[in-house]
């Protein structure tokens, strides 16, 4: 038997994009709800706003302020559903993700800092398990950002059926 014989096709969500069939683009798009999103990002405010000072980087309002105004901008440019596909609208979506995630790298950072090198958190139990536990949610809900906006080009791409690249596949 020849090796094509035994050549199985991989399912279509494994295959290259260059084997993906292009889906039909017509009738309605069924985009993912803002609302979850937009949920998450203003715990991710309200988390930045617990931290303590020391863990935070430049003045206390600047980062809930970024992310709060990034946050207005894409819900102003796409209401109600992420369905509408613009490079404006992903470079803020980009931008809001980036900002989450260097908050919670340098929460971390900061963190592993005063535990090792002494801090105001490391004085009192209940300090340090309060401040370690906002960067732990913290991280969560970044990380989460990351990989949900990089999947498959983000949530406008997988509402329009963009041919998927395997981004986040794992073997």
């Amino acid at each position: 038997m020849s090796a094509m014989a035994h050549e199985q096709r991989a399912p279509e969500a494994l295959r290259p994009s260059s084997e993906a069939e292009e889906p039909e683009q017509s009738g309605p798009v069924d985009g993912e709800a803002r609302w979850p999103m937009a949920g998450a990002v203003i715990a991710a405010i309200v988390l930045t706003l617990l931290l303590p000072k020391q863990e935070r980087p430049g003045p206390n309002w600047l980062l809930p302020l970024i992310e709060g105004l990034l946050l207005i901008a894409l819900i102003v440019g796409d209401p109600g559903e992420i369905s509408r596909r613009s490079r404006l609208l992903r470079a803020l979506s980009i931008g809001l993700v980036a900002v989450l995630v260097v908050n919670a790298l340098w929460a971390t950072g900061a963190l592993i800092d005063h535990l090792i090198y002494g801090g105001p958190e490391t004085n009192s139990a209940g300090a340090l398990l309060k401040a370690g536990s906002i960067v732990w949610v913290s991280n969560n809900i970044a990380f989460a950002f990351l990989y949900w906006e990089l999947d498959s080009g983000g949530a406008a791409a997988r509402a329009h059926h963009m041919p998927t690249h395997l981004d986040l596949a794992f073997p």
